[in-house]
């Protein structure tokens, strides 16, 4: 017997951009709160903000790469490592 664990439901904006997110547990009777979600004039996504965990805020560098500064790029904009401690991802 399979039972539904989680559901998401999006809200776009007028451009289709994820606008908020919605997450339901039916099988637990819950609804785990709402994630909303900013873009820049260029649709590049600029802040989460979340029910359970701090706001995440997002800037570019010049080259349109996500640009947190602990992030680190390789010369063909390829992301390496991430404040995760995921190194060399692309390996």
């Amino acid at each position: 017997m399979s039972r539904l664990i989680s559901q998401f439901t999006y809200v776009p904006d007028p451009v289709g951009n994820r606008d908020r997110l919605t997450e339901t547990r039916p099988s637990f009777g819950i609804t785990n709160g709402l994630n909303d979600f900013a873009n820049d004039l260029l649709n590049r996504l600029t802040q989460a903000t979340h029910p359970t965990f701090a706001t995440e805020n997002y800037q570019y560098d010049p080259v349109g790469n996500r640009n947190p500064a602990s992030w680190i790029y390789n010369v063909g904009n390829q992301l390496r490592d991430d404040d995760k401690g995921d190194s060399d991802l692309l390996d």
